[in-house]
């Protein structure tokens, strides 16, 4: 499969949704407040912030170096942008919109089961796309499995995801406070992103088969997969601890969904621990784990994560379970 590689990356706290300037270099990001920050990818020189609606649903920015920026309760904003700087645009304009996928490529979002997002390249020929597991995906808009690309840029969920105006380059932002950018070649020779290492490469090779269907693209060979596992012969517990403990987010949260589906027990320590993943879905899947299994030891440790959360569905999947465990 070939690699993405890393062209540019910031931290920018809060970081929701994202829009790459002409030249690919300028990145405007919005934050959970009211603010939308201009930064250099390269360098990380910043500009004063622009003032925007609160609780941006949408940006984006276009050839021309238009940046609009829309929410529901207060409209749209334009702007003019221009070495790195941003003034209001002079007359009602707005920058001309993202392509956002058609009904001839729903067979394809729907192959990346976990997809949040999607949008089209400005050409049409190619199709970004963020996930919940913290994969970037860019793959032909025609549907050939040959020309996916995909990285693993980021440990949480992919908040947005964004083309160049030229289609140069892509964009991502995770809910970690990460804003990246990627390229399908190398940058300044630099080699693809160092993504983490699998430690899926040392599971016996009699339990190989299950590492395939539990890292590969679609659910249909999902269910069942975790009681297989747990009864092919006394190593499969360990291998379903690896599966929990692996570094991709997809890995982790397909096991803890399979635990619950599969009523497989004994695992409590490992579901307390998923509660403090990074990644919104793992947190998720174990609550339903933890659900599903009635495993009511848990119950102080989801109230501890109900104090801390911010992600909405963990929440409110936690206040389910707490109030079925205490009544």
């Amino acid at each position: 499969m070939s690699r993405l590689h890393l062209a540019g990356e910031l931290r920018i706290e809060g970081a929701r949704r994202i829009a790459l300037c002409p030249g690919g270099d300028t990145i405007a990001v919005a934050t959970a407040g009211d603010r939308i920050f201009l930064r250099s990818l390269s360098t990380g020189a910043a500009v004063p912030a622009i003032e925007a609606p609160p609780g941006v649903d949408a940006l984006w920015a276009d050839a021309s170096g238009l940046l609009s920026a829309i929410a529901a309760d207060t409209g749209t904003r334009t702007w003019l942008v221009a070495k790195g700087r941003a003034e209001a645009a002079r007359a009602p304009a707005l920058a001309e919109e993202p392509r956002e996928p058609d009904a001839s490529m729903i067979d394809l979002l729907e192959a990346e089961e976990d997809a949040l997002h999607a949008v089209v390249s400005p050409d049409g020929t190619r199709i970004a796309v963020a996930t919940a597991g913290g994969e970037v995906v860019l793959r032909d808009a025609d549907g050939g499995r040959e020309g996916r690309m995909a990285v693993l840029g980021h440990q949480t969920e992919v908040a947005d995801v964004c083309f160049a105006p030229d289609g140069d380059r892509v964009a991502s932002c995770g809910t970690d406070g990460l804003v990246r950018a990627w390229a399908a070649g190398p940058v300044n020779g630099a080699p693809p992103f160092a993504e983490p290492e699998s430690i899926l490469g040392n599971i016996p090779a009699d339990y190989q088969v299950f590492v395939d269907r539990i890292r590969g693209l679609g659910t249909a060979s999902l269910p069942g997969l975790a009681s297989e596992v747990a009864t092919r012969s006394s190593r499969g517990v360990v291998v379903l601890r690896a599966f929990l403990q692996d570094p991709w987010p997809r890995v982790r949260y397909r096991t803890l969904w399979l635990l619950g589906t599969d009523g497989i027990w004994g695992f409590p320590h490992e579901l307390t621990d998923a509660l403090h993943d990074p990644n919104e879905s793992v947190r998720r899947a174990a609550l339903g784990a933890i659900d599903a299994l009635d495993e009511t030891a848990c119950t102080e440790d989801v109230r501890d994560l109900l104090d801390r959360e911010r992600d909405p569905a963990a929440r409110e999947l936690a206040e389910g379970v707490l109030n079925r465990f205490t009544g």
